[in-house]
C-alpha cells in the first residue's frame, strides 16, 4: 500500500475500552503493512498500531481489524475506501487529508463509525435538532450567517459521523436560491453543513419553471419548512443587465433570456442596480408564493418564503422580506 504525504508523529497514547494504541512514529512514502494476530504492525518507521482484536482477512489483499477501526488495503485495488487511524487516506489521490490522530483513534470506534465509514448501529453520531418549523429554520441560517460573518465558523456536519448519518436520508430545514455568483457559496455563507440545506443558485436567482420545480422539490417532498431567496451586492447578472437594458442592447446566447427577466426589476428601479437587486429578490419571492404548489403550503403556516440581501463587504445577510 503506498501513501504519499507524511502522516502527523503522535505522542504515545493509550485510549480505554480497547481501542488501539498509537505509538509515536512518523510515516512516511511505501508505507508496508503486515498482519501479525493481534498485532497490526505499519512498518518503515510508521506509526504502530495494536488493537485488541485479531484483523480478520476478507480478501486476498485486505484485512479488517474491528477493535482498530480500520481496514486495510495491502495492495491494489486501492479505490476502496481505506480509513487509516493515523490519517484518513483520500481514496482519489491517495494522500492523508485528515492527520487527527488522536481523535480518530479514540473516535472511530467510539464514535461508532464502521470500517467503511458507516455507523455502527446504534451509535450513530447525534446531530442537532432539525428546526421544525419556518421561523425555527430561519432562526438557524441567522446564526449561522452571524459567525460567518464574525470570522466565528463552527463548519458544523462536515465530518465522517454526519457523511454517514445523510447517506441514509436527507432531512434539510430550508431551501437557499441564490446567485451562482462565485463569492456568495450558500453552505458557507450560513456556515451549515452536509444535508443542512438544499441550494438552488441560478444567475440571479432567476426563476424558470425547471428552477421552480427544484425549488419546490423541497418543500413538496421533504416537508422542508423555509425557502429563502438570497440576493446580494455587486451582482454581476444584475449589472450586466441593466447596462444591456440601457443601452438597448442585445445579449448573445441564453443571456438575452437573463436580461428580460430581470426587466421588471431594472424598470422599477429605474436604473439603480443596487435596488435593482433587492426588487428582484422580492419579486422572486412573490413569484414562489404565488405557485399553485407552495400558495397552499404558505397560507397553511407549513412554509415561508423570505428573500434577503447578502453584502459581500461584510458577509452579513439582512432580512428583505
Amino acid at each position: 500500500m503506498a501513501v504519499t504525504g507524511p502522516a502527523q508523529a503522535t505522542t504515545n497514547v493509550s485510549v480505554p475500552g480497547g481501542v488501539p494504541q498509537i505509538v509515536s512514529g512518523a510515516a512516511s512514502d511505501g508505507i508496508s503493512v503486515a498482519q501479525a494476530g493481534h498485532r497490526l504492525i505499519v512498518q518503515n518507521n510508521g506509526d504502530v498500531v495494536v488493537p485488541a482484536a485479531p484483523c480478520v482477512a476478507v480478501s486476498k489483499n485486505q484485512s479488517v481489524c474491528p477493535a482498530a477501526g480500520v481496514t486495510l488495503i495491502d495492495e491494489a485495488p486501492r479505490r476502496s475506501r481505506p480509513y487509516l487511524v493515523y490519517g484518513i487516506l483520500d481514496p482519489m489521490s491517495e494522500k492523508i487529508v485528515d492527520r487527527r490522530a488522536v481523535l480518530l483513534a479514540a473516535g472511530l470506534v467510539a464514535g461508532g463509525v464502521l470500517l467503511d465509514g458507516g455507523p455502527a448501529r446504534g451509535l450513530a453520531r447525534p446531530s442537532a435538532r432539525r428546526p421544525a418549523t419556518p421561523d425555527e429554520a430561519w432562526a438557524k441560517l441567522r446564526e449561522g450567517n452571524r459567525r460567518w460573518a464574525a470570522d466565528a465558523s463552527t463548519h458544523p456536519h462536515q465530518d465522517l459521523g454526519r457523511r454517514a448519518e445523510a447517506a441514509r436520508k436527507q432531512e434539510p430545514y430550508a431551501v437557499v436560491v441564490s446567485c451562482i455568483d462565485s463569492r456568495v457559496p450558500p453552505e458557507i455563507v450560513f456556515d451549515v453543513g452536509i444535508g443542512d440545506i438544499l441550494t438552488v443558485r441560478s444567475a440571479a436567482q432567476t426563476i424558470d419553471p425547471l428552477v421552480a420545480g427544484a425549488v419546490e422539490y423541497g418543500p413538496a417532498e421533504l416537508d422542508t419548512p423555509l425557502i429563502m431567496v438570497l440576493g446580494h451586492q455587486r451582482c454581476g447578472a444584475v449589472t450586466a443587465a441593466a447596462h444591456a437594458l440601457k443601452k438597448g442592447a442585445k445579449l448573445p446566447g441564453h443571456l438575452q433570456r437573463i436580461v428580460d427577466d430581470l426587466r421588471p426589476a431594472y424598470e422599477r428601479a429605474r436604473g439603480d442596480v443596487d435596488r435593482m437587486i433587492r426588487i428582484n429578490t422580492t419579486m422572486v419571492v412573490a413569484d414562489l408564493k404565488a405557485g399553485e404548489l407552495l400558495a397552499p403550503r404558505v397560507a397553511r403556516r407549513k412554509l415561508k418564503i423570505v428573500g434577503g440581501y447578502y453584502s459581500l463587504d461584510t458577509g452579513k445577510v439582512t432580512r428583505l422580506v
